[in-house]
């Protein structure tokens, strides 16, 4: 039997009546202001919905009822994995309606009232997953207007999802009357609350005052009149918070700068926001704006008859059996050559065995030529192997091969790097646990560098599974009278876990840095966005 939880409930009947045939009404998830929200099933499709409903008292209202329709229809514009879809929109009776994705999880403004405030990781995650979206609505004219914790959704997978365009400004329809502001005063841009025509950068101020709220459990402006704290907004400075770690004071002058009270002083784009906070910037769809649409026709799928045994061995002897044997003669010759190959590789060079024993030299290393070397003891053997490939890639010990030690290297140009092969970068010791338990990063220290010198910044990445792709953005910046400081160098690293247990090394030329005290960051995000990182503390020394 079909349970409701909340809700008056003759208008819960009225609903389960008027969506009967389409929907099955589970249980009341909330209500709001200017909605009820459903839990519910789709007959058709057998899944699980969340159904918006305005309620009756409402529904009278013309104007209620075309700004619940503006949300629907704005929202169903916007196809983006950080924004919830829309499935449907309609009426029935007195029941105005539109059916959404049913998201498994919780508001921000629930986590930050279970936990007060949130790591600078978690911060960096929700800002580039909002400030995604939120790009990709103001590229289609699209302000929220309403953007606080209760407006962002986070699913099982932790991934953030914005909803509730109520009142979200679309291109063909006022949705506020002249001299009014709907939206949430504690959240609300300077332009916002002078009543100032809007575009994407004041929906990036209001995300600036999540992020300050999640990063430090307090909100920047505060009071108990709603004009006192529009007011604020206004004309106050951003107060300066009581943070401790410099990774939290680099994400507060990201923070900063998103709540400058002039518009053109903040980030001018979602793009400019997601990179300073070196996070990579893509497209949703792989098709460019500028190519026309097209409806692609369904192709039907070709049925071919197969013919039984009898008949496919009748038409190989008569039709292809002349194929067939050139083919395989080819196939026995080539597996000839590959074989006789293989036993000379493995045999070595050929030598003389009597001018061998009487010059009592041994055959020569593979990969050397022209040189003639005494016959070591097999344990001398392995060393002196296990030297030459030292010195074949430098410092990094080569990976185990047959034959030649092979190693691809490039010139260090200025932010550039010197790698080993794939096949060496997984010899390379790793610092890792065993076998770790949770993803994190472990960097080594630097001691004082000269100027001039190449840095080689050396890190492991610990818990990824073989096969996921991360990013390692390494920064440098310059101590400053706060603990933090200006970043004048960053340069992000797309690679690719081959274990659990990865040691990577990238040289880098610090020559067009200024002598100083730096600090190092070293910033790791897996493809889910889950970040891990740590700094050291290093100089540069004027020689």
């Amino acid at each position: 039997m079909t349970t409701v939880s909340k809700g008056n409930s003759i208008e819960i009947d009225v609903v389960k009546a008027a969506l009967f045939e389409d929907y099955e009404i589970l249980d009341e998830l909330g209500r709001g202001g200017m909605a009820i929200v459903y839990r519910a099933k789709e007959r058709a499709l057998d899944r699980e919905v969340a159904i918006k409903v305005l309620p009756a008292i409402l529904a009278m209202d013309d104007e209620f009822v075309q700004r619940f329709t503006h949300e629907a229809r704005t929202a169903g514009r916007l196809e983006h994995p950080n924004i919830v879809p829309i499935y449907r929109v309609g009426s029935s009776g007195h029941v105005t309606y539109f059916v959404m994705k049913l998201l498994s999880g919780q508001s921000l403004s629930r986590v930050l009232r279970e936990r007060g405030k949130l790591s600078v990781g978690e911060v960096r995650r929700i800002l580039i997953e909002c400030a995604s979206a939120l790009g990709y609505a103001a590229s289609r004219n699209i302000v929220h207007r309403d953007i606080k914790p209760d407006n962002i959704l986070l699913d099982s997978e932790g991934r953030c999802v914005i909803t509730d365009f109520g009142i979200a400004k679309a291109p063909g329809g006022a949705q506020t009357a002249a001299g009014t502001s709907l939206g949430t005063p504690r959240y609300m841009s300077p332009e916002h609350a002078q009543g100032i025509p809007l575009d994407g950068r004041s929906d990036m101020y209001s995300l600036g005052v999540v992020a300050f709220q999640c990063l430090t459990g307090k909100l920047p402006y505060d009071a108990e009149d709603p004009f006192a704290i529009l007011y604020k907004h206004i004309n106050e400075p951003v107060p300066r918070p009581e943070l401790v770690s410099d990774e939290e004071w680099a994400m507060f002058a990201v923070i900063e700068r998103m709540l400058s009270k002039k518009k053109e002083d903040r980030f001018q784009s979602a793009d400019d926001l997601i990179t300073a906070l070196g996070g990579h910037v893509s497209s949703p769809t792989l098709v460019s704006k500028s190519l026309p649409s097209m409806l692609v026709a369904a192709q039907p799928t070709e049925i071919i008859n197969t013919p039984t045994f009898g008949l496919k061995l009748k038409r190989f002897w008569t039709q292809d059996w002349r194929s067939w044997a050139g083919a395989a003669s080819i196939a026995i010759v080539a597996m000839a050559v590959f074989m006789i190959t293989s036993m000379r590789a493995d045999a070595g060079p050929l030598v003389d065995s009597a001018a061998a024993r009487d010059t009592k030299t041994a055959p020569p290393l593979a990969g050397i030529t022209g040189t003639t070397t005494p016959a070591p003891r097999a344990a001398d053997s392995a060393a002196a192997t296990k030297s030459l490939a030292s010195k074949t890639t430098g410092s990094r010990p080569a990976a185990r091969q047959t034959g030649a030690t092979t190693t691809k290297t490039s010139s260090a140009t200025p932010g550039g790097t010197s790698n080993t092969t794939s096949a060496a970068r997984r010899a390379l010791p790793s610092k890792c646990p065993a076998r770790p338990s949770a993803f994190h990063v472990l960097l080594d220290q630097i001691a004082d560098q000269p100027r001039a010198r190449r840095l080689a910044v050396s890190f492991d990445v610990c818990g990824l599974a073989a096969g996921t792709r991360f990013n390692a953005d390494v920064r440098f910046r310059k101590r400053g009278r706060w603990g933090g400081g200006s970043t004048p160098f960053s340069r992000p690293f797309p690679d690719e876990a081959t274990s659990s247990r990865e040691r990577r090394i990238h040289l880098l030329d610090v020559s067009a840095l200024d002598p100083g005290e730096y600090y190092l960051d070293v910033v790791v995000t897996d493809q889910r966005g889950v970040t891990q990182g740590q700094n050291v503390q290093f100089k540069l020394l004027n020689r």
